[in-house]
């Protein structure tokens, strides 16, 4: 089994599949829980807003799954994303990610 990072509404759907297949565990019900009631996007925008995201030199594909998860709608909440990092996005990097984000919801 491979590791790999995945969106809140990937979860959901992988347990979904899942729960056509068996019955869940009682942590896949609690997680199926929590990602139906904080998916934002369905899977395909989320992959589309990635896909711009990494194309930031800055963006990595764990932050660019972040903030797919989060879906900021401002520079402060963007901001916090990238707070434990020793760098910020810059002014217009912010802008226009925010403006990605608006156009995708």
């Amino acid at each position: 089994m491979e590791d790999r990072l995945v969106t809140i509404s990937e979860v959901l759907d992988l347990l979904n599949d899942e729960k056509e297949e068996r019955e869940l565990s009682y942590e896949q019900r609690m997680a199926q829980s929590h990602a139906e009631t904080f998916a934002k996007l369905p899977v395909k925008k989320e992959k589309k807003l990635i896909k711009e995201l990494v194309k930031f030199e800055r963006i990595d594909l764990a932050h660019a799954i972040k903030i797919a998860d989060i879906l900021p709608d401002h520079p402060d909440d963007l901001r916090a994303i990238f707070a434990k990092d020793r760098f910020d996005l810059e002014p217009e990097e912010i802008e226009q990610v925010l403006e990605i984000i608006a156009k995708l919801k």
